[in-house]
């Protein structure tokens, strides 16, 4: 069984209510007692609240809603999931994290991380259901409930019954699996373009560093050596950047390295530390990837296709087929809600 205190406590949540209702699109009782203000229950707040709990309960498999260590949900995912417009859904967040302390969120670049504050909100529930579960109570699977087979046939109304409770539940988690599928498309869309927009304006950004020094009277044999060749630089101008701009401001010295094959120590060093970049981030390189293996002299002949139209070429490409994976994804979860319905009418 996974051990997370947020998995514990939206597994707890989910147990309290009474079952024939889907998690995550309905607002339990519980917390609707603790998103009371002035007397008249926080909707929205609930509502959010409700979806973020949601991902953290367990799929019937016992298995994780999402990948990775921590739950990652946008304020564009949780609109989406919700139906609440952006500015409702970031003003809901805002009050949960900050005015409730009910959840916690951590930014890294345009990624965001959501976390529920555990002990706080068992408390809040706590004080209202005294039979709520406590935190050390271990969590369990649920019980299988045994059935024993009756001698007589089953009745058609009740095998009707049967049929449909089945073919509802297989519904139900065709419906999850395709949410939580889209969910992941959108964290790879979202790292995919990040990884894209960075290398594309740290080249524009150390470029323009550099013509400025040299503006201001710095002669380019003293740039090359001083900031392009310097090492130390690497986490604010990395290689692949200082390389752009040797190729588009120094074009005389590649032409001659390219000749002899041949190159001095502090270039061999830039190209190792482009290596490096190169297979960290093999998606925004992948007109390099093929050539990581083969000897460095090959690789730099290699360099003169270091062309930002053709790194963007790729990355459109691969945007482009997540979208698609995703509209794909979107008919399949409409096609299930609609077949869900209509199961639904048909009790």
């Amino acid at each position: 069984m996974i051990e997370n205190a947020n998995i514990k406590l939206a597994e707890d949540i989910k147990n309290h209510e009474p079952e024939g209702e889907k998690f995550g699109d309905w607002l339990p009782f519980v917390l609707k007692i603790v998103l009371i203000k002035n007397g008249k229950l926080d909707t929205n707040c609930c509502i959010v609240l409700s979806k973020i709990c949601y991902w953290f309960t367990l799929k019937n498999n016992s298995k994780k809603r999402f990948h990775g260590d921590e739950l990652r949900l946008s304020i564009n995912d949780l609109s989406k999931q919700t139906l609440l417009s952006k500015a409702q859904t970031r003003h809901a967040l805002e009050l949960l994290e900050n005015n409730y302390k009910y959840i916690r969120r951590t930014n890294i670049g345009s990624i965001t991380y959501i976390n529920l504050n555990t002990e706080i909100l068992r408390n809040a529930i706590s004080l209202h259901e005294v039979n709520f579960a406590h935190e050390n109570e271990t969590m369990c699977e649920k019980e299988h409930v045994h059935v024993h087979k009756e001698q007589t046939k089953m009745t058609s109304s009740r095998k009707r019954e049967y049929d449909s409770n089945i073919k509802l539940e297989l519904l139900r988690s065709k419906i999850d699996d395709v949410e939580t599928t889209i969910l992941n498309k959108n964290n790879e869309l979202e790292d995919y373009k990040l990884s894209f927009d960075e290398f594309y304006n740290v080249c524009v950004t150390v470029s323009n560093i550099y013509d400025n020094k040299v503006k201001h009277g710095l002669d380019k044999q003293s740039l090359l050596y001083t900031y392009v060749y310097d090492l130390n630089s690497l986490r604010s101008q990395p290689a692949y950047a200082k390389l752009f701009y040797m190729y588009n401001d120094f074009p005389e010295l590649w032409r001659r390295y390219v000749r002899a094959g041949e190159f001095n120590d502090s270039f061999n060093k830039l190209l190792e530390a482009f290596r490096e970049e190169c297979s960290l981030v093999p998606d925004v390189y992948e007109h390099f990837v093929d050539m990581l293996d083969k000897p460095l002299n090959v690789l730099f002949k290699n360099l003169l296709d270091f062309d930002l139209d053709k790194a963007k070429s790729v990355c459109i490409k691969r945007v482009d087929r997540i979208n698609k994976d995703k509209l794909k994804l979107a008919d399949t979860l409409q096609v299930y809600v609609s077949e869900l319905k209509e199961l639904k009418l048909g009790e």
